[in-house]
């Protein structure tokens, strides 16, 4: 709070307090931050990605999805953003659309192994 207190217009501390609220369990306090984070710049595709989790953890997977539509619409090779939509698809039983999103991830990066293990527990779901 002391450094968004000397600058509060430094988009990186809103995000990293969002980061940080988020992964204490402080969801709509997360929220908040990273709102104010995509406010001041609304490309910043690690914030929307940020959202979109912390908005999954909420269960609210739709806004999610859409947190990391526009996050894909930024920067569509950003393999983190593809892995999450999947997990946001394959929590709302769609589980097509969310195989779909890992094997873009693998096609990014073959390497990817979130999106491995992923893909291999959506498969079993047919």
């Amino acid at each position: 709070d002391k450094v968004i207190n000397l600058d509060p217009t430094c988009v990186k501390v809103w995000y990293s307090k969002g980061f940080v609220l988020g992964k204490i369990k402080k969801y709509n306090e997360s929220i908040e931050c990273l709102n104010k984070a995509l406010e001041l710049d609304p490309s910043y595709v690690d914030a929307w990605d940020r959202k979109g989790r912390v908005l999954g953890s909420l269960k609210k997977h739709y806004e999610a999805i859409e947190c990391f539509n526009k996050a894909l619409e930024l920067n569509s090779k950003n393999v983190e953003v593809w892995y999450g939509k999947g997990l946001m698809f394959g929590a709302i039983k769609k589980y097509n659309e969310a195989r779909e999103c890992f094997n873009k991830a693998l096609e990014l990066d073959p390497n990817f192994e979130p999106a491995k293990e992923a893909l291999e527990h959506e498969t079993s779901k047919i």
